[in-house]
């Protein structure tokens, strides 16, 4: 049941955001997986795991490489995985598999701001179509990670980020909240009807849906995204 998950809510307070801690008197250790690309990776790095000694987290990550199939265009360039990117498409189940998480959190990926190439059509971000390949991209992923022997599937959202765009059409878009919030609704959306637990980051980190470089004094990102 949800009431025995440990996760924190996240939760703005006196115009601050904050995770309200929940106390937990758990059974046993709960493991848990963090997923996706380069910003997980990077939290895998810095997380204070001891805090929390009911949970053993592990990651499964991959820079610049996203789980599921598609191809992005990236200011008007078709960007093809590498060789390297494509093995770990393949071999991400089995690590899952190995591991047998509790719950395995795919962090929604920056990346969903281009563009994409489906069935060598091109979709700009916000069409229907789009939000259909993001919807599709999820419901591949958590089928991908759940028959892999994941006991769980949950998101967690895009935060706000603020990037050198160098006049580059996708570091605009990640450091354009109406599309982080655009990607979030698509995601949320497909998570209510799938019945999918969503960690709200967005909340947390972003207070009054603008970019904070910090929370309650304490630093978020090394480069605006990680």
């Amino acid at each position: 049941s949800k009431s025995e998950r440990p996760f924190a809510e996240a939760n703005p307070i006196s115009g601050h955001a904050e995770i309200e801690p929940i106390d937990v008197t758990a059974s046993r250790e709960w493991q848990a997986m963090i997923f996706g690309n380069s910003v997980p990776e990077s939290l895998a790095k810095t997380v204070q795991t001891n805090a929390h000694p009911f949970l053993s987290l592990s990651s499964n990550a991959y820079i610049g490489c996203e789980p599921f199939e598609g191809d992005f265009v990236i200011d008007g360039i078709t960007l093809l995985p590498t060789a390297s990117c494509l093995k770990w498409r393949k071999y991400w189940p089995e690590i899952v598999s190995q591991e047998e998480p509790d719950v395995i959190v795919y962090f929604v990926s920056q990346a969903l701001v281009n563009d994409v190439k489906v069935d060598g059509k091109v979709f700009t971000f916000g069409v229907p179509e789009h939000d259909a390949f993001i919807k599709r991209s999820l419901e591949e992923t958590r089928n991908t990670a759940l028959k892999a022997g994941a006991g769980s599937f949950a998101l967690s959202n895009l935060a706000c980020h603020q990037v050198p765009t160098f006049d580059k059409v996708e570091a605009v878009r990640f450091n354009d909240v109406k599309v982080v919030k655009h990607i979030n609704s698509v995601a949320q959306e497909w998570a209510d009807e799938n019945d999918v637990l969503v960690i709200d980051s967005f909340k947390a980190l972003c207070p009054g849906s603008t970019y904070s470089a910090t929370v309650n004094g304490v630093k978020l990102y090394g480069d605006g995204l990680h």
